[in-house]
């Protein structure tokens, strides 16, 4: 799949990481395509550490500084790479996730690989939103500078955005290995993975579809034990594109291959293996010369998103707009969340500046954000008040499905004119939050996030949920920025209270859950 040298899927071309000055107290700062960035050189010197990289829709990653990686949709049940612990994650970079190898003759090159040899420089920057981490490793004998974008997408699932620039004098001819490895399909989820993980390579079956260069991934099987019938109906994916001279393959052996310097096996069909996505590809690179490409994974889609996925990889100036226009409105509908909570300010200290973006945007993760205006569809209204009580919806059954969109306070207002007490506390204990999820990480595993931005249909949805100190303590400084949300969040927090003082373990806009 070809693409001509000004394509945004080359973003290397266009892309420029200036270092800015800084006070040597303050941590440095880079451009990236106008983008700010906080940048960490020479970030191996440092001991690996954490980072939550923050998509604006279900997409969820975690990498480490080191290069290792998980990721997936909407919780840890739906990942696409094995959802550990931050001690497992850190101690195997190479374990799962992206992978990259570069041949310059009989010089092997692995960016960010466990062992890094003398010559060798590793960068770190992130977005000023956390809405992307880019890793950057030169190798100076080489004269070689390769660069890796991961931004969660909601369109598409994870992007890797790589760059490959010749950094010397003299004309470079290099082979490359790079795509995906451990890929995990829907079915396995993390309790599965952890138990049973080697059953459940048993089941697995990835197929490549030559046409479009696409890997779809699935179990042939639900995994029980069961004698039933239990399909499994979801498909995990993997493509690139911009590659000069591609050659994929799926084959679990390439990576070995490559390393001794042997032939790659174009492999169509594998299975009872975990996942693998790999593209061969030898370039010549002038002295100042850069070549890029992308390399997409996803998981969780249904055979109509896989025919669709198809149909745009048939088209790639279609495919090269669309992604385009995806991962700004990523960053764009992520700088309006924060925005919207007076998370935006400019001040002359970029990384006080920096530090309130990341503040507001993490209380915004754990509880929610209200939709712009505060307004409450009818429809939501309704599924909110027969959730809490079944009865109160039937009595007004009518007049909840004839509100319309309303304004928040239009809703507290009118209530009342119905004259039940139960419809005004439950009316005036509505929140039309979005983006909320209860809040977890590979470092806290006695936490599970779930992030629900849309239903089974697809159709954008209000939720939240948290744990009963967590999300009151965030509601206290996001009603600071939404005041008229004020009454209806103290509401919630009085009625998930008793008279004795006894509090519940968790909020959501399902109710309360309690302790056993």
């Amino acid at each position: 799949m070809r693409l001509r040298k000004d394509t945004m899927l080359r973003p290397s071309q266009t892309a420029t990481i200036a270092p800015e000055a800084s006070a040597s107290r303050h941590p440095g700062f880079a451009r990236i395509d106008g983008e700010l960035y906080t940048s960490i050189r020479d970030v191996d010197r440092l001991p690996p550490f954490l980072m939550n990289v923050v998509g604006n829709g279900d997409v969820w990653l975690f990498a480490g500084s080191n290069g290792a990686l998980t990721a997936g949709r909407r919780d840890p049940d739906w990942a696409v790479f094995p959802y550990q612990t931050v001690d497992k994650l850190l101690a195997a970079p190479a374990a799962a996730g992206a992978v990259t190898l570069v041949r310059d003759g009989d010089d092997l090159w692995e960016p960010f690989a466990a062992a890094k040899e003398p010559g060798r420089r590793r960068h770190l920057h992130k977005h000023s939103l956390g809405a992307e981490v880019v890793f950057e490793e030169i190798d100076e004998r080489l004269a070689l500078r390769f660069r890796s974008r991961l931004s969660p997408c909601d369109a598409f699932g994870l992007v890797r955005r790589c760059s490959l620039k010749n950094v010397g004098q003299t004309t470079k001819t290099v082979r490359l290995l790079d795509g995906w490895h451990h890929l995990l399909p829907p079915g396995v989820t993390q309790a599965t993975y952890e138990r049973y993980s080697y059953l459940s390579a048993a089941y697995m079956r990835h197929e490549l579809l030559p046409a479009e260069g696409l890997l779809v991934a699935a179990l042939n099987a639900t995994i029980t034990d069961r004698p039933e019938p239990a399909e499994s109906l979801r498909a995990a994916v993997a493509w690139s594109a911009g590659h000069r001279a591609p050659r994929r393959t799926i084959s679990p052996l390439a990576i070995a291959l490559f390393r001794q310097g042997a032939d790659i096996p174009v492999v169509r069909d594998v299975r009872g293996e975990f996942g693998f996505y790999l593209v061969e590809d030898e370039v010549a690179l002038q002295p100042g010369e850069t070549i890029g490409w992308v390399s997409v994974v996803d998981t969780a889609l249904d055979h109509a998103g896989v025919v669709h996925l198809r149909r745009l990889l048939a088209d790639p100036e279609s495919l090269e707009t669309t992604l385009k226009v995806s991962l700004a409105a990523d960053v764009a509908g992520l700088r309006r969340r924060v925005a919207a909570s007076d998370g935006l300010q400019a001040t002359a200290d970029r990384s006080a500046t920096m530090h309130h973006v990341s503040n507001t945007l993490f209380n915004v993760m754990r509880g929610g954000t209200p939709v712009a205006g505060h307004r409450c569809p009818a429809a939501d209204v309704a599924r909110f008040v027969a959730s809490r009580n079944r009865r109160v919806h039937e009595r007004h059954r009518d007049w909840l499905e004839g509100l319309g969109d309303i304004d928040l306070a239009d809703l507290a207002a009118r209530a009342p004119e119905r004259g039940d007490r139960q419809l005004e506390r439950l009316c005036r204990e509505y929140l039309p939050i979005c983006f909320g999820r209860r809040h977890g990480d590979p470092s806290r595993p006695w936490n599970r996030f779930s992030i629900t931005t849309r239903d089974a249909a697809g159709r954008s949805v209000l939720a939240y949920s948290g744990n009963w100190r967590d999300i009151f303590q965030n509601w206290e400084a996001l009603g600071h920025s939404h005041p008229s949300c004020l009454p209806a969040m103290i509401g919630v927090f009085l009625n998930a209270s008793t008279a004795d003082g006894y509090n519940p373990y968790r909020i959501s806009r399902e109710g309360v859950d309690w302790e056993v």
